[in-house]
């Protein structure tokens, strides 16, 4: 798979978890309603009549309560999502903190660090965006990686400890390739998003694209 692959593979996934986060927060307005219903319908002690089925019960419980429990739940997801948006307003850097990764300094003494941003500063050059900054998730044993950001401007990329200590540099290009083609195709801005618009339904995702070798 080339750059332009990647690439389109990149946006069509962004839509598509655009999509699912919708459906998500549909789902949620729509159980908070149900809930409600429900506990309307006992505290008002009505009776089930025969021949009425479920829906027909749920029809009895006023509009007014379900208009209640969507606009409360859309006001709560807002709140929050706000609350997320301040809390994440420095981009990337936001989130590769957030899940306890540390940035790599130009200057490190570790071999395997330096080899790193070698390998993102080439990819970068020749993906035509500006370096991003580089994280580093050192509890992390397992082979991972992703890119984060609102834009190309303020996207980094963070990468496990294993991932370092397991792959070879064409292996860890071929990662870093995956990562820039999101940062170049603007797809890590509607993950951060999501990931401040998620925290109400406990849907979260804090990475515009993952690498798994």
């Amino acid at each position: 798979m080339d750059f332009f692959q990647h690439q389109d593979a990149a946006r069509r996934n962004t839509r598509i978890m655009v999509v699912l986060y919708l459906i998500a927060v549909v789902g949620v307005v729509l159980a908070v309603d149900l809930v409600l219903g429900i506990a309307y319908l006992y505290a008002a002690e009505l009776q089930f009549r025969p021949g009425t089925g479920p829906a027909g019960m749920l029809q009895a419980v006023p509009r007014g309560l379900y208009a209640f429990g969507a606009l409360g739940t859309v006001f709560m997801i807002l709140a929050v999502s706000l609350h997320q948006i301040l809390q994440l307003r420095e981009g990337g850097s936001a989130v590769a903190e957030m899940v306890g990764a540390r940035e790599v300094s130009r200057s490190t003494p570790d071999l395997l660090e330096k080899r790193l941003l070698n390998v993102v500063e080439e990819m970068a050059i020749a993906s035509g965006v500006r370096v991003p900054r580089v994280y580093v998730m050192d509890g992390e044993r397992g082979i991972n990686a992703f890119a984060a950001g609102y834009d190309v401007s303020n996207a980094v990329i963070a990468v496990t400890r294993g991932t370092l200590e397991t792959l070879s540099s064409s292996s860890v290009a071929s990662g870093r390739s995956s990562c820039a083609t999101c940062a170049r195709a603007t797809t890590t801005r509607p993950p951060v998003g999501c990931s401040s618009w998620g925290s109400r339904c406990s849907w979260s995702a804090t990475s515009a694209c993952s690498s798994r070798a």
